[in-house]
């Protein structure tokens, strides 16, 4: 069993989670063999709590829907992967409408088995060597979900300490090109942003890093104003 995830720069997750070739035989005796063409959705928002899915062939886009419609794309899952697992073991996710798992066909044509939540659950309370593979794949998945919900947090603080920086900067009263904030330490942003100073000196990493300012001292200089409010955004 190889059971990995990457976690692209913008945040989404491509499983590349392959199960031992005796689980997926398993998986495949449990579920019903479903073919569905690119843009169908694989994994119905009625489903989440009934099946889980077992990718044979092609790509699946995994999303999330809130109430509003609004989709969040989560990651990618390709042949090898077991998806909505989680879901079948959690008996409190039908009580948490706000969001739902939607999984749509990306490639021409997707093969999966669709695995019913009693079958699989019962498997998992008779056979140890299922259950301990599939603990392993939901712990990954996991991993990497804390993953992306670290890298969304230092993005939202990037944006808040440039937000900080430009907000100060207004108050100021330029009087040539040159644009500093004096006597601003780390530990002031961090109370402008309720952030630890650990997260400040990244934040103001990646500003200095992206040729938005320089810093020097207790002093931080606004080198490309229009850049810092990009990534203030």
């Amino acid at each position: 069993m190889e059971d990995t995830q990457e976690l692209a720069g913008n945040g989404m997750i491509v499983h590349k989670s392959y199960i031992s070739s005796r689980t997926a035989e398993k998986l495949r005796r449990l579920g019903h063999r479903c073919v569905w063409n690119k843009g169908e959705i694989l994994f119905p928002t009625s489903d989440t709590e009934k099946t889980a899915i077992f990718i044979e062939e092609g790509g699946v886009k995994v999303s999330l829907l809130s109430a509003s419609g609004a989709e969040k794309i989560i990651g990618f899952a390709y042949p090898g992967t077991l998806f909505g697992e989680t879901s079948l073991l959690v008996e409190a996710a039908a009580s948490v409408p706000q969001v739902d798992l939607v999984a749509t066909a990306v490639s021409g044509r997707v093969v999966a088995y669709h695995v019913p939540k009693g079958p699989f659950l019962e498997l998992l309370r008779t056979d140890h060597d299922f259950a301990y593979e599939i603990a392993i794949i939901s712990s990954i998945k996991i991993r990497g979900l804390l993953a992306q919900i670290q890298l969304l947090s230092f993005s939202k603080s990037q944006a808040m300490v440039g937000k900080t920086l430009l907000a100060l900067l207004e108050g100021l009263v330029i009087s040539d090109s040159t644009k500093v904030l004096t006597d601003l330490t780390q530990e002031d942003l961090g109370h402008f942003t309720a952030q630890t100073r650990m997260t400040i000196s990244r934040a103001l990493k990646a500003l200095t890093k992206e040729g938005a300012i320089k810093i020097r001292r207790k002093r931080v200089s606004i080198l490309n104003e229009e850049r810092l409010r990009a990534m203030a955004e």
